[in-house]
């Protein structure tokens, strides 16, 4: 039967192309998404959808070949983070034009971090793509956002599972994709025959780390495999959200959870994006399967 959705869309990376098949299989079912809350990447998708040109972002994204996420990447030498951001976002203004918050066809929460006094911004109003480089300012990847005087970065540092700021009726059914659950990564049947990872990828990663290793003077020990600085921060990030998730889902008790496990891609793994996209369409299924056969969810 149809129901009122609102959705919760995490902060996770590229795994957060998986949020565009929970939608997608949400929509095939015949459910109307309500009201959406979005942290880091969960923002630009969450954005996306309630300014209508999520069809033309998914496009755009599936498009990359295995270089394309590289050139979309402003390198700066900067103590605050290596990567503008401006750059790609730039890209997507071509067919993704910036509009206020209030005026999208749902309402849409979008969180970050105001990294100098600890607080959690929530963003309702106001320019769409402020929100949306804010809220994905990975630290120490991505330079924080500068807005009002505060220095805000990825809102996955502080509210990676914003179950708690969405906009929600007492009979609306609560949907939340969970971008950094710890199990096994179920490949979708299509791409299990192709490889997993990209030489430009590794490219990716290569260069990032060598650069923050010339910065701060250090070396990578490929002798002993430790891991550069790029890894280091986001795999320490996976870990906090991974956490604050599981306290989030106990608390907030979800209708439905989605869970993506955060061993699907990295954090840049955006050249796997119709991978990701069907494996979240995947898992959807099953999650809306399993919640409905468990307990009936309300009608509209």
């Amino acid at each position: 039967m149809k129901q009122n959705i609102a959705l919760v869309l995490s902060s996770g990376g590229a795994r957060g192309m998986a949020h565009i098949g929970v939608i997608e299989e949400l929509e095939r079912r015949g459910h109307h998404i309500k009201s959406i809350a979005g942290s880091s990447i969960g923002s630009v998708i969450g954005g996306a959808y309630a300014a209508g040109v999520l069809e033309k972002y998914k496009e755009w994204v599936c498009s990359f070949d295995k270089m394309d996420v590289f050139k979309l990447m402003d390198f700066i030498v900067s103590r605050n983070g290596f990567i503008r951001g401006d750059k790609m976002l730039m890209e997507m203004k071509k067919f993704f034009p910036d509009s206020n918050i209030e005026d999208l066809s749902i309402p849409l929460a979008i969180i970050g971090a105001n990294i100098t006094n600890h607080e959690e911004v929530i963003f309702r109003e106001g320019s769409l793509y402020e929100a949306m480089r804010a809220s994905i300012s990975v630290p120490s990847i991505f330079t924080p956002y500068m807005k009002d005087g505060m220095e805000i970065v990825d809102g996955g540092v502080i509210n990676p599972f914003p179950v708690d700021v969405i906009d929600r009726d007492a009979n609306d059914t609560l949907v939340a994709v969970n971008l950094n659950y710890p199990g096994k990564y179920e490949r979708p049947e299509k791409f299990k025959d192709q490889l997993q990872e990209y030489n430009g990828y590794g490219k990716i990663k290569e260069f990032i780390n060598e650069k923050w290793s010339s910065f701060f003077n250090t070396h990578t020990d490929k002798k002993n495999k430790r891991l550069g600085f790029f890894d280091l921060i986001t795999q320490s990030m996976w870990v906090l959200q991974e956490k604050v998730t599981e306290m989030y889902i106990q608390q907030y008790q979800p209708d439905v959870v989605v869970n993506i496990s955060r061993y699907a891609s990295d954090t840049l793994g955006f050249h796997r994006s119709k991978e990701l996209i069907e494996y979240g369409k995947q898992e959807a299924g099953k999650a809306f399967d399993q919640a409905t056969k468990n307990q009936p969810l309300p009608k509209t």
